[in-house]
């Protein structure tokens, strides 16, 4: 006869394998079948990849002569975004110089789409904060701004344009230029190019 704690015993160890996936002659669990559903069919909501908008603007060619530089690397596409105020679309894109010099020269630039009651507004916030940057003269679009500066350290020249149209906002960066007039030619070379 099976004393009773021998049984409590063999239940406990029976029930611990089954928790662990095992049965009590030791046999690891069975494979589940594989699935044989068809693939899931690409939708055209917002998780699917859009193409590259930053190049239909300025491709790399364009970006490394506007640099100075015989090559460029695109700074990773991000796509399309919505920020404030009201779901405005935001595009940023940039290239940097692809030599080995970590301090190469960069270029940014961002697109903004705000509803039309918003354009001023969002136009008019990227004129502030430009301290120690001399204003340069811009006529790009339907307003704009222009600013440069050394850069941090002796890394060159800055500079920044911000303009607008009738749809859009345009913030422009150009960074590590070897010279004023270089970084003031780069964003409006750009800006050219919007």
């Amino acid at each position: 006869m099976i004393s009773q704690p021998l049984v409590a015993i063999g239940l406990s160890v029976t029930l611990l394998l089954t928790a662990c996936g095992r049965t009590s002659s030791d046999q690891p669990p069975a494979e589940p079948p594989p699935d044989k559903s068809p693939p899931p069919v690409a939708s055209t909501s917002a998780n699917v990849a859009a193409p590259n908008d930053c190049n239909a603007k300025i491709d790399a060619s364009a970006a490394a002569n506007i640099l100075g530089v015989p090559n460029v690397s695109a700074i990773p596409y991000r796509g399309h975004s919505q920020m404030s105020p009201d779901n405005m679309d935001l595009l940023p894109c940039g290239y940097a110089d692809a030599s080995p010099n970590p301090m190469g020269p960069t270029l940014q630039y961002d697109i903004y789409t705000p509803q039309a009651s918003d354009i001023e507004s969002v136009y008019n916030s990227g004129e502030e904060n430009h301290p120690n940057m001399e204003k340069f003269p811009t006529q790009v679009g339907m307003g704009s701004a222009g600013w440069v500066s050394p850069g941090d350290s002796d890394l060159g020249f800055n500079a920044y344009i911000v303009f607008r149209t009738a749809t859009n906002v345009f913030r422009i960066r150009a960074s590590g230029l070897p010279s004023a007039d270089a970084a003031e030619k780069a964003v409006l070379k750009i800006a050219s190019m919007m």
